[in-house]
């Protein structure tokens, strides 16, 4: 079985932001996109040339660090489904894949498919905690509205529920993502299938906030 990659990538020996076409072989049905990208970076450095850079951590599809653009798709074509659950048996044999760093200016690339993270991880530490004890467990690191709507359902959340929301979406603004919408598009493109209900009640506790002067 073969695939046939081509990766965006940002070489730091070129220092290019060009197309690199790179072939991998030999791979099975029930790999992982990134046990693929693995193998691809191992045959680049066996023939003595730079390896490709791409983020991964958990592969178990809670870390978010493994985002990508995949043929024009946020995670790629399969629906609810992050980097590292996505695998091989979703694309043709022979298939051009087409792959890009997270497309956003607030998230700079460092190199090849590795980009910038510190303004999403700011943008989570405005509005993540409670004020109360809930044990020796850190909070999930999940995205911003999943979060509020996460703390908005528990009632250690309640106490900071308003101030929150306005909070993570200052912040938003601030670090040049802008405000969420209720278009859908996110929805559509979030790996775990949050609800735009979500992005509703954010934003109603948002401008809830704003009008109290919270």
């Amino acid at each position: 079985m073969q695939r046939t990659l081509n990766a965006r990538c940002h070489g730091t020996a070129k220092n290019d932001r060009q197309f690199h076409q790179y072939e991998a072989r030999d791979i099975s049905f029930g790999m992982s996109f990134l046990e693929m990208l693995d193998e691809v970076k191992e045959g680049l450095i066996e023939n003595g040339k730079e390896p490709s850079a791409f983020d991964h951590d958990s592969r178990e599809g809670i870390c978010r660090m493994c985002s990508a653009m995949i043929n024009g798709v946020p995670h790629g074509p399969d629906g609810g489904t992050t980097t590292s659950q996505l695998h091989v048996r979703s694309f043709m044999v022979g298939e051009t894949i087409v792959i890009e760093p997270w497309r956003a200016t607030a998230l700079p690339m460092i190199r090849d498919l590795v980009v910038d993270r510190p303004a999403f991880f700011r943008i989570v530490q405005a509005g993540g905690f409670v004020s109360v004890s809930t044990g020796s467990t850190p909070d999930a690191s999940l995205t911003p509205v999943a979060k509020i709507a996460h703390l908005r359902r528990m009632p250690q959340g309640q106490q900071e529920q308003s101030s929150r929301a306005r909070a993570m979406v200052d912040q938003m603004d601030a670090e040049g993502f802008g405000g969420c919408t209720n278009t859908s598009d996110c929805e559509a493109a979030r790996p775990k299938e949050s609800s735009v209900d979500c992005i509703s009640e954010m934003n109603a506790d948002y401008f809830r906030a704003a009008l109290n002067g919270v």
